[in-house]
């Protein structure tokens, strides 16, 4: 099995790499991460590239620079890697975008709005000939969306951050879904992170960071808590 996933920027990327790493018991017979840059994109420091050529599974990540070019990226591209034997291509983007607080007059999530950009993706891969062999998946609202859903790490990086502790003085609930209650989810990041006295900016340290607190059975009990279906979703189209 081959699959490509072209994401949106580093955030996406180290989050799909750590992601699949774990996922697959850091056994390099059983899944190869490689990535890829479009657009002059910058690369990360840290190398997450993992297994090889005779891994069950192989991942070809490609960082896209943007919410715009991640889906444009793939169809440019998918004839030719089609050609060449990948099985099918995943994109991942955010649901928040420029083209989403545009359109929108009033702040706030609107499941009627994200259907019609879900639709709107799914028309465009239908008119290019690629239903069936491009997907693409939106994290709603924002990837941080998911972080917020596996929010009792936050306990790992400061042990007084009990649940009762980040609802009395954050008003932050892990009972929430935080697809359906954060409009920015990074913002919300910012703020327990500001009480943390820390910060989060999506730099590339702060996701390694997060991502080293995380393990499968925080991305399993996720997928089983009924939270966060844009990335149940996205789970099970990587790895089925």
């Amino acid at each position: 099995m081959k699959i490509a996933v072209y994401v949106e920027g580093h955030t996406e990327l180290i989050f799909v790499c750590e992601f699949l790493r774990k996922w697959y018991d850091n056994d390099p017979s059983k899944v190869c991460i490689r990535y890829e840059y479009l657009n002059g994109v910058r690369p990360i420091k840290k190398n997450l590239e993992f297994g090889d050529k005779h891994s069950q599974r192989i991942y070809i990540i490609v960082n896209a620079g943007n919410d715009t070019t991640a889906l444009s990226g793939a169809f440019k591209t998918a004839s030719n890697r089609k050609s060449n034997g990948l099985d099918r291509i995943l994109v991942l983007r955010d649901m928040y975008s420029k083209k989403y607080r545009q359109d929108k007059k009033q702040r706030g999530i609107d499941p009627i709005r994200n259907n019609k950009f879900i639709n709107e993706a799914q028309s465009e891969i239908n008119k290019r000939g690629f239903k069936g062999y491009v997907y693409c998946h939106f994290a709603i609202m924002e990837i941080e969306a998911w972080f917020l859903g596996m929010g009792w790490y936050f306990q790992k990086v400061d042990s007084s951050f009990t649940p009762d502790y980040l609802l009395s003085q954050l008003k932050f609930d892990l009972k929430d879904d935080p697809e359906t209650k954060y409009y920015h989810p990074v913002k919300w990041m910012e703020k327990i992170y500001k009480h943390f006295g820390s910060n989060y900016r999506k730099h590339e340290k702060e996701v390694n960071s997060i991502m080293s607190n995380l393990d499968k059975s925080d991305f399993e009990t996720l997928f089983r808590s009924g939270k966060c279906a844009s990335f149940n979703s996205f789970v099970v189209n990587l790895t089925q």
